[in-house]
């Protein structure tokens, strides 16, 4: 759901206050019974159980003039979001000409346009309460992430944006990442070497400084390595996390999806990568003490060998940002890539520049070239 709330500089108002919140499904929505609105894919951001609330800047107080703000709101896999507008006082224009507040059903200006007033509606007019249908269970595709990040610098994650990462760590120190594919099962880079004694799995709430656990540790069953993983160049560079016990998606965790089988990403595709490596491009040698996520561009195949040399094979995927550089602890992190606000993982970081050099292509291990693999590890013939 998209809150927009625009104003003018002819004049100002008290405001509004919106109440939104999140609505678990009803039994009829269960899979198989889902309406084509229901069967959405898992989105990153969640919200708490209960109400919460949206207010015009400085309510209730005179909101100042030449605003332009937009919340957007997702809900957990399975539930919905109603808005409620309990106060509302702006310009009356009715046409919304000048001071307005909109409600769409999606992430984009260009979803579904609930209603658009400057007005509160009257009693003949007044409309039921807005409810924008969240995703239900289905977790073939991605949600749009929260927050748009910048093109050419890395952004702190969004709070609980990053609700399928996983982090691994050792005695509470983050040493790689990983991404839930499965209730059970976790992907991540072969060199990063976790060892289910010593090492720990952290999801969903990873955002927080890299040395202080946000979320209880989950156990590992068992570690399955690429049975033809190498070293450095390092190809073949996965590896699966056995949870002990399964996840629940869509409390602090989601599932994410994976790119098909032999599936190229499109060249329109939007694509972006997490990590805690450096915050801009002056050099630094210190890494991000957030959870960073920037957007990138890929690199063809012939130009990342042109870079990298014969290191690179067809299993791989290369991109690189300006100004964020993949450091020492990004490995296993994850590149995903989507059109229309759709998101695939694509790629697991593997390995790039020892230095954090911002202007080297980051090489991952290209998911679609491993699907087989991945189900025959997982023991199921599709994996979504």
């Amino acid at each position: 759901m998209t809150v927009t709330f625009t104003s003018r500089a002819e004049a100002a108002m008290k405001g509004f206050l919106l109440v939104y919140q999140m609505i678990f499904p009803e039994p009829s929505l269960e899979p198989g019974n889902m309406t084509d609105a229901d069967k959405e894919c898992p989105v990153f951001d969640l919200i708490p159980v209960g109400a919460t609330e949206i207010t015009s800047p400085s309510y209730p107080g005179v909101y100042p003039d030449m605003l332009n703000c937009t919340w957007t709101v997702y809900s957990s896999s399975g539930n919905k979001l109603k808005a409620v507008i309990k106060d509302f006082v702006t310009e009356d224009t009715r046409d919304c000409i000048w001071d307005c507040l909109s409600i769409y059903d999606g992430p984009h200006l260009s979803s579904r346009l609930l209603d658009s007033s400057s007005v509160l509606p009257t009693s003949e007019e007044k409309i039921d309460p807005f409810t924008v249908l969240g995703p239900a269970t289905r977790t073939e595709e991605l949600g749009e992430p929260h927050e748009m990040p910048k093109v050419c610098e890395s952004s702190e994650a969004a709070l609980l944006s990053s609700s399928w990462l996983a982090s691994l760590q050792y005695e509470g120190h983050r040493f790689c990442g990983g991404v839930l594919i499965d209730e059970k099962w976790v992907l991540t880079a072969a060199r990063c070497n976790f060892s289910a004694q010593m090492d720990e799995v952290v999801l969903g709430k990873i955002h927080v400084l890299p040395n202080v656990k946000s979320n209880s540790p989950v156990l590992v069953k068992a570690v399955h390595t690429h049975h033809n993983f190498s070293g450095f160049p390092s190809t073949n560079d996965l590896a699966l996390l056995e949870l002990q016990e399964p996840i629940k998606p869509g409390d602090s965790a989601a599932v994410a999806c994976l790119a098909g089988s032999g599936e190229e990403v499109s060249p329109d595709a939007r694509c972006l990568t997490a990590g805690w490596g450096e915050r801009g491009a002056g050099g630094e040698e210190e890494q991000g003490s957030r959870l960073q996520q920037v957007e990138v561009s890929l690199l063809s195949y012939e130009a990342c060998v042109s870079y990298w040399g014969q290191n690179i094979e067809e299993t791989n995927i290369c991109a690189r940002s300006a100004g964020a550089a993949f450091c020492m602890g990004d490995s296993g992190w994850p590149l995903i890539c989507g059109t229309h606000g759709h998101y695939k993982l694509v790629g697991i970081a593997s390995w790039a520049s020892d230095n954090c050099n911002p202007e080297s292509p980051t090489v991952y291990t290209k998911v679609s070239a491993y699907r087989d693999w991945i189900s025959s590890v997982t023991n199921q013939k599709k994996l979504t």
